[in-house]
């Protein structure tokens, strides 16, 4: 029996996820402004975060409403987007950021609580983690796929948009009446 490694004890709980050289560069840079540990991951998260979206350290105007320049930032959408690129990488966080700024551009997200929920509520759908279905959930999903295909497709049309939408509350229906003449 080895002794040595009798009066180990394993550590507990969750594994860090940055080094101890890491908490303390991020304690250096942010000075007095963390006093617990929740802010110190805060602060690690954005500058991940910063890091993603900004690969060459230059400011995109695209980006300006949460990752402006000087005290431009919105720490909460940062944190969000530094745990997305934490888990999934950089250029999936950096589409996270694009289809964020979309979300402002259209006047869908105008908070940053409710810009921070919305990449929360995609970075756990992408983990795999299930959700209870709820009505704003399918609005957010179908707003965001709207988004995306007008972005690629300028000339449609907000008819040929409730087009669609009515087709797949067609769709909706069917699948209803189904589920009920199963049951």
């Amino acid at each position: 029996m080895n002794t040595e490694t009798v009066s180990e004890k394993p550590r507990r709980g969750r594994p860090p996820s940055f080094l101890p050289e890491a908490d303390a560069a991020v304690l250096v840079i942010w000075q007095g402004d963390i006093n617990n540990r929740r802010t110190l991951r805060n602060k690690q998260y954005m500058s991940v975060g910063l890091g993603a979206i900004r690969p060459d350290d230059k400011p995109n105007e695209r980006h300006g409403w949460f990752a402006g320049e000087g005290k431009g930032y919105r720490q909460a959408v940062l944190v969000e987007l530094g745990r997305i690129a934490d888990a999934f990488g950089d250029a999936i966080a950096l589409t996270m950021a694009d289809k964020l700024a979309n979300m402002v551009g259209a006047g869908e997200v105008s908070t940053t609580r409710e810009a921070a929920a919305c990449l929360r509520r995609a970075r756990l759908s992408l983990t795999g983690k299930p959700s209870q279905a709820s009505a704003a959930a399918l609005e957010d999903l179908i707003v965001t796929t709207i988004i995306n295909y007008v972005s690629e497709h300028p000339d449609a049309s907000s008819a040929l948009v409730q087009e669609a939408l009515c087709g797949a509350c067609t769709v909706a229906e069917a699948m209803e009446s189904t589920n009920q003449a199963d049951k």
